[in-house]
């Protein structure tokens, strides 16, 4: 079994996989349980990040309860005041290299208001990872085959240009599988829609779980170990595969302080319609933590610069043909302003892939 950079996928160390297991069970024997694990990279040890979390005014106490083949593994628990309230929970952070995960059973509003809180105030130090749709239907593919299972689906999200969402949920309850669509289907969906799969929610087998491309998989039903191996750990690879096109993109680290752009290429010929063109300023308006300015409006063509102030990176935006985006990196561009802001635009424009220009 190979993952999609063609190398074996990733499997835990025995004692670790018992552990998590256990883990995973205690959390899907709860009523309406489940366990969410969300993906990310960092180039820093957890350890490393503790005084970050805090200074989000986060309680946070966290033990180290193991290490094993270069695995290691925390369990925290936190408390964040949000809206008057105190909400408190326990969860996970797993990690080996860059690879980082952060796992909880608690319900929806701890995984929203503090894992994903962290997530997101602790950038640049930590990424979430995230794949396309068609990255994802490899994924699921790939698992579907090598356990023979077929799997079904009961719920996906969809998105369109300009990242609005539509659900395609089977509200009714089926007790006989075959009457549920294969997965693929939902793909096929999508696609007939102009859209891209955001995410989905599939059965079969002894296994039941939803699956994003923003990097978060939910476990009603398997083992957390098989998860690991076919999507989690996958996650992350697929996004360090992805990401090393950011690297050493800023003139400072050249030595003839030389530009290196990165081209965004879209799925459809986008840029063709003026309107278009200015509703893409609206989504790079919505980019958070920046500010920008407009050299140029789009007639007919496109001219931005960007600060982002969460580390103080800049660059240019300029379009490139009917389909694609120059992103022109400045004195100062850091890999993980580049990754967000591609990643913004991909989820809030239009679905597409990032490579190294080559003029």
């Amino acid at each position: 079994m190979y993952n999609l950079a063609g190398s074996p996928v990733a499997e835990l160390p025995i004692g670790l996989t018992l552990m998590m297991n256990e883990v995973a069970n205690s959390y899907l024997r709860r009523k309406r349980g489940s366990m969410k694990v969300v993906a990310c990279t960092s180039d820093l040890s957890f350890d490393k990040m503790v005084d970050d979390i805090i200074e989000l005014e986060i309680q946070l106490e966290q033990t180290r309860i193991s290490v094993e083949d270069g695995f290691v593994l925390w369990r925290c628990a936190a408390a964040r005041r949000v809206r008057g309230a105190i909400l408190t929970g326990t969860f996970f952070v797993l990690q080996k290299e860059t690879a980082t995960f952060l796992i909880t059973g608690e319900k929806n509003i701890f995984l929203r208001n503090v894992v994903l809180f962290i997530t997101k105030n602790l950038f640049p130090k930590i990424l979430r990872a995230y794949v396309t749709s068609e990255e994802l239907l490899v994924l699921l593919n790939n698992f579907s085959q090598a356990e023979q299972v077929e799997l079904r689906y009961n719920e996906f999200v969809y998105k369109k240009m300009f990242g609005e969402a539509f659900t395609d949920r089977r509200h009714e309850r089926r007790l006989d599988p075959q009457k549920y669509k294969r997965f693929q289907e939902a793909f096929k969906k999508a696609r007939e829609q102009d859209g891209w799969l955001d995410r989905i929610r599939v059965f079969g087998g002894g296994y039941t779980f939803a699956i994003s491309r923003g990097g978060i998989v939910r476990l009603y039903k398997g083992s957390f170990s098989d998860y690991y191996k076919y999507f989690m750990s996958q996650f992350v690879d697929s996004a360090n595969a992805r990401w090393k096109v950011f690297e050493k993109r800023g003139r400072s680290e050249s030595p003839q302080k030389e530009v290196r752009p990165i081209l965004v290429e879209f799925d459809t010929n986008v840029f063709e319609d003026l309107s278009t063109r200015k509703q893409f300023l609206q989504t790079v308006s919505a980019y958070s933590n920046c500010a920008y300015s407009v050299i140029h409006g789009g007639n007919p063509h496109l001219y931005v610069a960007i600060l982002d102030r969460a580390d103080n990176s800049s660059f240019t935006i300029r379009t490139y043909g009917p389909n694609s985006i120059l992103l022109m990196p400045q004195i100062r561009t850091t890999k993980a302003a580049l990754a967000r802001f591609s990643k913004h635009l991909l989820d809030n424009f239009q679905e597409g892939k990032t490579m190294d220009f080559k003029a």
